[in-house]
């Protein structure tokens, strides 16, 4: 009998809400699964704590907790059944809050006071001598902490805010398929004890580099869906010892061939002058958000959600020489961010160099046009009529010639 080694991708685990939580409130811990499955369970400390039983159950299960007590504050896991050996998620602790008198909240405060200037580096000291074994730094309108320290030995954790954190660079940065090669670039702006590489979501492990000059190199090979996603980097010094910000995010998408290429029209099809606005609209029938690309430009140039008919309009105002080029459009079919259409076919646009002429009358119009200047010329007939007839009127009266001496 031959047995098959089949590699399941362990679920994750989230909290919402992530922070604030208090007793009495109502939490829910979500299983995020990288297939279909037969069953999912939830476990709190490595006990049972609830089951969710389907003959196909899909990418997320919802556990809500009621009425949370003091006993729910433990770690909790997933896991799933996909007819292969069960997959375990990472997993995630979840605190309750207790009464306010007995567990005090922390001191604060921040190092320099006054205003900073950019590139500057700020350090924010916590501190509570009788509790915790660990300090959380929080910022207003983040759903997590940004910072994890512990406290030194007089209670007080020190989270230092980097003006210069790490930026992250992806190679190529589109067109990518599955067995494709990829590199990530994590840039520096100083030498760093390491420098570890993280994909939101946990469907990978963070991978780390130790003792970097300027630049991490992280490369890989697409196998899988769950290498898609957004990538960050932050590295740690080695004096003083403290940890970077994540960097800004960075989205690896691949092209999946099984999503039809999208179609694509433009409202002009000559050459048009400078100054004209165009339009071009792109269809698909996913109705997921879609993308603009010029050629020779390696990101996309605008990017839309398209109508309930499937059709995304993308205006380009008030053209230059330098709007000249072929366009083509993909999307992402909606539920999945991280996959894309391939490039679906091209228009080609092509602006003059001189401005686009005036739009011409219409018929209507220039029939008025005409009708004025004849107006215009009557009324100077009758006028040099008038003045001709009232001068022979003198003439007469007078009884003699023009210019005669009268004796």
């Amino acid at each position: 009998m031959a047995l098959a080694l089949i590699l399941v991708p362990p679920p994750s685990v989230s909290l919402h809400p992530s922070q604030g939580v208090s007793l009495g409130d109502t939490v829910t811990l979500r299983c995020h699964l990288p297939r279909p499955s037969a069953w999912v369970q939830l476990c709190q400390n490595g006990h049972l704590r609830s089951k969710e039983v389907s003959g196909r159950v899909q990418y997320t299960v919802d556990f809500p907790l009621v009425c949370v007590e003091k006993e729910d504050a433990e770690k909790y896991q997933c896991q799933c059944w996909v007819l292969e050996p069960p997959a375990t998620s990472e997993t995630v602790t979840r605190g309750a809050g207790g009464n306010k008198s007995r567990v005090p909240p922390p001191g604060i405060s921040l190092s320099p006071e006054e205003h900073v200037e950019m590139a500057t580096n700020a350090a924010i000291h916590c501190w509570n001598k009788n509790y915790g074994a660990a300090f959380l730094l929080h910022k207003d309108g983040s759903s997590t902490p940004v910072q994890h320290q512990e406290p030194s030995g007089g209670g007080t954790a020190t989270c230092i805010l980097f003006g210069d954190p790490s930026s992250l660079l992806l190679h190529p940065s589109q067109g990518l398929e599955v067995g494709d090669n990829v590199t990530l670039r994590c840039h520096l702006p100083r030498p760093s004890a390491w420098v570890r590489l993280c994909q939101e979501g946990g469907f990978t492990p963070c991978v780390k580099k130790c003792n970097v000059q300027d630049m991490a190199v992280f490369s890989f090979a697409i196998t899988t869906w769950v290498h898609t996603g957004t990538y960050r980097c932050q590295y740690r010094l080695s004096e003083p010892a403290e940890t970077s910000e994540m960097s800004d995010p960075v989205e690896l998408v691949v092209t999946d061939h099984c999503f039809p290429p999208p179609g694509i029209s433009m409202s002009h099809k000559r050459p048009v002058g400078m100054g004209t606005n165009i339009t071009i609209r792109c269809r698909n029938m996913y109705q997921g958000a879609t993308f603009l690309h010029k050629d020779g430009h390696s990101a996309p140039v605008q990017q839309q959600d398209p109508d309930g008919g499937g059709t995304a309009t993308f205006t380009l105002f008030g053209l230059t020489p330098a709007d000249t080029g072929t366009y083509r459009c993909s999307y992402h079919p909606k539920g999945f961010p991280f996959l894309s259409s391939p490039l679906g076919g091209s228009v080609t646009l092509e602006v003059a160099p001189t401005p686009a002429p005036p739009a011409r009358e219409s018929h209507g119009n220039l029939v008025v046009a005409v009708l004025r200047v004849c107006a215009a010329a009557l009324v100077f007939g009758l006028g040099v009529f008038f003045i001709l007839s009232a001068r022979d009127l003198w003439i007469w009266r007078d009884g003699s010639p023009a210019g005669e001496k009268v004796q």
